[in-house]
């Protein structure tokens, strides 16, 4: 078996969704902020991915040191396929694969070039101490690299994290009334303040037409089910384009003038958190003790997966 070296933080089962004849749009800056933004058709592929993003370099076997994207990304990836596909079916999810969706979004928020590199940038200024003292060169970029990647899979799988996510309802929006596709990113969620809030959830655009929410309360889920089609669209797009630091990815272009105002241009009164994420607030939603009971299409658009 050969040894992968372009390591996909996007995964290729994810992009196609958002492809016409085996190509989608996707946007880059490789200027930066002040430069032009490049929109060009490509295969999945072909973008979304860094060479050896994932690699360990301290561990010396070549097919070792890619255990990352080799095991443990691609059992989170083919888990979250098979789950996204019955999201898409509409069948019921089992508890596997509402924890399979629910870790595959955890690593969504984690597993991008520049949540990475941020990561990275924090361990360098630790080279006054432990296991960085005295080194330099590439061997402290690889000592780096390596106590980086390794902190991201701990960050994915995290018993405090299962324990939050493994709570969570899965929903299913369809915003096919809408007059523009959605759209995702190397930063594709959009996530509340605190995960262990009632208001809790996050938000996966899976699809141009779709949106995956995980919620503890039906409300949030309904809330946003709720808004007109095109209002949901902008709202979330704007969100995936406002926190992308790599690129957006889209099935067409019509969206070219919103993504060249706000992709990489910091906007007035947006906040990012530690990680690089701008925490949201469900719409129009006030949480009751006892909230009403929701059937398994409650309204239209929306649907429950769950159990």
């Amino acid at each position: 078996m050969s040894v992968p070296r372009k390591h996909h933080y996007l995964p290729q089962f994810y992009l196609q969704r958002w492809t016409r004849n085996g190509q989608l749009y996707r946007y880059l800056r490789p200027r930066g902020p002040d430069g032009d933004l490049d929109c060009q058709q490509r295969a999945p592929k072909a973008i979304a991915y860094e060479r050896d993003l994932y690699q360990v370099p301290d561990i010396a076997d070549p097919k070792g040191s890619q255990y990352l994207e080799m095991e443990f990304f691609q059992r989170i990836d083919d888990c979250a396929a098979i789950a996204l596909q019955k999201v898409e079916s509409g069948d019921q999810a089992t508890p596997a694969d509402r924890v399979a969706l629910a870790q595959f979004m955890v690593s969504l928020l984690h597993r991008s070039p520049g949540r990475l590199n941020a990561i990275r940038t924090d361990l360098a200024g630790q080279t006054a101490v432990a296991p960085y003292k005295n080194l330099t060169g590439e061997a402290l970029d690889n000592a780096v690299k390596s106590t980086a990647n390794q902190l991201l899979a701990m960050l994915i799988e995290s018993q405090e994290g299962a324990n939050i996510v493994a709570k969570f309802k899965p929903f299913r929006i369809d915003v096919t009334g809408a007059s523009r596709m959605l759209m995702t990113s190397d930063r594709p969620i959009t996530v509340s303040g605190q995960l262990v809030s009632p208001d809790a959830f996050m938000i996966l655009p899976y699809a141009p037409d779709r949106l995956l929410i995980l919620c503890h309360n039906a409300e949030i889920a309904r809330s946003f089910a709720s808004q007109k089609p095109n209002d949901l669209v902008t709202g979330i797009n704007q969100a995936v384009v406002e926190q992308s630091r790599d690129l957006i990815v889209a099935s067409d272009d019509s969206a070219f003038r919103m993504v060249d105002r706000l992709f990489l241009r910091p906007q007035p009164n947006v906040i990012f958190d530690s990680i690089g994420l701008i925490r949201r607030k469900a719409p129009l939603v006030d949480i009751q003790p006892k909230p009403r009971a929701f059937t398994r299409r409650d309204i239209r658009g929306m649907k429950y997966l769950g159990s």
